[in-house]
């Protein structure tokens, strides 16, 4: 009878994937946890991303509008997000939005 071989007893000598992701965010939690920003800052970024994640919602949810359809799509003005594609899909702009969203608040 065959014994079920785990990932940590591979040939290859390779740690456990699962451990390795959890020493990674166990990593990157401990370096976060010594981020701290002054109470007024932290409220200023909270609302300046609410502000852009609603405008981003109301966008997205005119660009639906059967009046919008017939209109050209703004382009994302990013050029990771250049191809047509990004644009044509309503799901995928508003992904590639909040995503730049994401990363200019994280900035």
């Amino acid at each position: 009878m065959k014994s079920k071989t785990h990932l940590s007893e591979s040939t290859t000598g390779a740690a456990d994937p699962t451990q390795a992701f959890g020493a990674a965010m166990g990593q990157m939690w401990q370096s976060i946890s010594s981020i701290s920003l002054p109470p007024q800052a932290l409220a200023q970024l909270q609302q300046s991303y609410l502000q852009g994640a609603t405008e981003l919602w109301n966008q997205s949810l005119h660009s639906l509008a059967p009046e919008a359809a017939a209109g050209a799509k703004p382009a994302i003005p990013d050029r990771r997000f250049a191809a047509s594609e990004w644009s044509a899909n309503p799901a995928a702009a508003y992904a590639a939005q909040v995503y730049l969203l994401n990363a200019r608040t994280m900035m």
